[in-house]
């Protein structure tokens, strides 16, 4: 378990494990991250890199704010999306060198009611480094 902190204060919990195309998961309301807990394995086994956090407010992580909203929750993921992304990663279908120029990894997204939600925001500015959206 590892964790981050955003300016306001308030601190992300989140899980990676596996090597091999990123896949992160983001829970539903009154959820945590530990609602992935029985795919993970699947996952890891079938070659992915699976990245679980808890949203602020829920599970181990803490608010630091007395609101937070969608924008908040979505730019959570998101900075979480783009430290997960400068991770050296092994598997074919990561990083790549095309011209000379390192290509940032497409990466598969699963969110569950609230995390679906999120998800689909953040698919809209992902643009063509989404390679997949599970809902």
């Amino acid at each position: 378990m590892s964790s981050f902190a955003q300016p306001d204060g308030s601190e992300v919990v989140f899980e990676v494990e596996g090597r091999g195309p990123l896949v992160v998961l983001v829970h539903g309301l009154g959820s945590s991250r530990r609602r992935w807990d029985r795919q993970v394995p699947a996952l890891v086994s079938a070659g992915f890199t699976v990245a679980r956090l808890d949203l602020r407010g829920f599970g181990d992580s803490k608010s630091g704010v007395l609101r937070h909203g969608m924008s908040e929750f979505v730019s959570d993921v998101r900075g979480f999306i783009e430290q997960l992304s400068a991770r050296p990663r092994d598997a074919e279908g990561d990083r790549r060198d095309v011209g000379g120029e390192r290509q940032r990894p497409r990466l598969h997204l699963v969110g569950h009611s609230l995390g679906g939600m999120i998800c689909q925001l953040i698919a809209l500015e992902l643009g063509e480094r989404l390679a997949s959206l599970a809902l």
